[in-house]
């Protein structure tokens, strides 16, 4: 039992290793998102396209936080500003640039339809000044997981083993009666 549970521990950890699971720092990008008033089922990606990596968010609709105008939907080239400062300011893994979409916005409050806006990271740097180091996570098993794919085989020859060692134990224990069927 102690192996079957050795065995399951190093599956979850390269299930998580490998990106599968979301990020810690999903979700605190996700709360920073509706601490600015950007919410609605926020979406969170990131995407490798060539050597860069693109972070790509999405939120329904963007409301101003201002005392006189709070509540109204904001217009898109500030709701994507409103978005890169929430992104800038928020840990994620490290990316090269950053892709806003917003589909609800007070240009079109009846429409939704998207509207987005690739940003690069100096263009981001340059508006809200240089961002914190400590932000930036590196990803585990950064080259899309193709490490992580490698250990399969591996952990496929283990599981056999364990699982022919524990049928073997069950048989000798009496618990399992083999059937063997033979053709002439």
């Amino acid at each position: 039992m102690a192996l079957l549970r050795l065995a399951l521990a190093a599956l979850a950890f390269l299930v998580l290793a490998s990106g599968c699971a979301g990020p810690v720092a999903q979700r605190d990008l996700v709360r920073t998102l509706a601490e600015t008033g950007c919410g609605g089922v926020p979406a969170v990606d990131y995407q490798q396209v060539g050597s860069s990596i693109i972070l790509s968010v999405s939120v329904q609709e963007c409301v101003t936080a201002h005392r006189r105008r709070a509540g109204e939907l904001m217009g898109y080239a500030e709701a994507a500003r409103a978005m890169g400062r929430a992104i800038w300011s928020s840990p994620t893994y490290r990316f090269d640039s950053v892709m806003v979409t917003v589909y609800r916005t007070a240009d079109e409050p009846h429409r939704t339809r998207p509207q987005s806006v690739l940003v690069e990271r100096e263009q981001l740097a340059a508006d809200f000044g240089p961002r914190n180091v400590a932000l930036d996570t590196p990803r585990p098993f950064d080259d899309g997981g193709r490490t992580a794919w490698s250990y399969i085989p591996l952990l496929a020859a283990v599981g056999g083993v364990l699982l022919l060692t524990g049928m073997v134990r069950a048989i000798r224990a009496g618990r399992i009666l083999p059937i063997l069927i033979i053709r002439r």
